[in-house]
């Protein structure tokens, strides 16, 4: 095995967390996050062939619902409570386009689509 494959092992992915803050509305109050599981954007990528017109919205969506632990838009008790009936219409009642933007962004970051958007823009140059 070489170093590379060592410190791969040694350094698995896992439920890793991190707190942002999404706006100055929400200053006091960041939310905590995890990176996207590989099998949950399969999944993912296997529905949004089925509604193209919708598929970035859909995305930022359900990275927003699937990857923030705090806090966590799919608990069924706050929906209800809210008066919603899925996650989505939780966060688009509670939080701002904009914010909901920036925490995809953020989860999009942690999960490592920071480097390939990156690399996207520089091949297209």
């Amino acid at each position: 095995m070489g170093k590379l494959m060592d410190f791969l092992l040694a350094n698995s992915i896992g439920e890793d967390t991190k707190e942002v803050v999404v706006s100055d509305r929400l200053k006091d109050h960041p939310f905590t996050i995890k990176a996207i599981a590989p099998e949950k954007y399969d999944a993912y990528l296997k529905r949004a062939q089925k509604d193209k017109a919708l598929r970035e919205r859909r995305a930022e969506l359900e990275f927003i619902f699937e990857c923030c632990v705090e806090p966590n838009f799919r608990d069924a008790e706050t929906i209800k409570a809210a008066g919603c009936k899925t996650p989505q219409e939780l966060i688009d009642k509670v939080l701002l386009i904009g914010e909901q933007k920036k925490l995809y962004l953020a989860i999009s970051k942690i999960s490592g689509f920071d480097e390939l958007e990156a690399q996207v823009r520089e091949v297209k140059n």
